[in-house]
């Protein structure tokens, strides 16, 4: 199966602004609010890139993607394109993001394709954890590349890779291992990398 989409996309801020930041895609934050969180340890990831806040018209976004499923190995990519129509002498701006990843599911289960949503569905393991098997297991990879620097706006570019291990022990519970690189690039606060390490256990019905 492969899957081609694309969309568009007018944006007019009513307060006619407009901010992109990002993390290394890790979204995660504490809980419990502010006041339980210790002072001197950040309640959230900060973000790695930032264009600040820009007088803009409208934003227009483009959008397209690919995605392809076969046996066991599945696929996909997506780009986004923000064209800002600033506001003054400002120049017109364009900021990009651009992802690929690709999975292989080790116990040789198929990542369904649903026709009417569009999108990938979940991992179903043909042999449950505690059912005499052990359940899907799967290896995964994903590069992408935000790039928010553009004429005199140099929010920063931040490419990210991510290698991750995941286990569904059956078709509500999974257990998410991911190890993330990120390289930024920017021209206010210099170059620098990052490592991160998350693990996620989800069970949903």
């Amino acid at each position: 199966m492969v899957h081609v989409g694309g969309a568009y996309s007018v944006i007019d801020p009513s307060n006619d602004a407009i901010r992109y930041r990002s993390q290394p895609e890790f979204f995660v934050a504490e809980t419990g609010g502010a006041a339980f969180v210790p002072a001197g340890v950040p309640s959230a990831v900060p973000p790695f890139v930032d264009t600040g806040v820009l007088d803009v018209n409208s934003t227009n976004l483009f959008a397209g993607e690919i995605a392809a499923t076969s046996g066991a190995i599945h696929a996909q990519s997506e780009l986004i394109c923000s064209l800002v129509n600033r506001i003054g002498p400002a120049s017109t701006t364009l900021f990009y993001g651009v992802s690929a990843q690709v999975g292989y599911i080790l116990t040789g289960e198929h990542r369904p394709y649903h026709r009417k949503a569009g999108v990938l569905g979940r991992v179903v393991p043909e042999h449950n954890f505690g059912s005499g098997g052990i359940g899907a297991w799967e290896i995964a990879g994903r590069w992408s590349l935000l790039d928010l620097n553009d004429n005199d706006v140099r929010g920063g570019q931040m490419n990210t890779t991510t290698l991750g291990l995941n286990w569904y022990l059956n078709k509500f519970t999974k257990f998410q291992f991911n190890y993330i690189h990120a390289f930024l690039d920017s021209a206010v606060n210099g170059n620098s990398d990052a490592d991160l390490f998350a693990m996620r256990a989800q069970v949903d019905f």
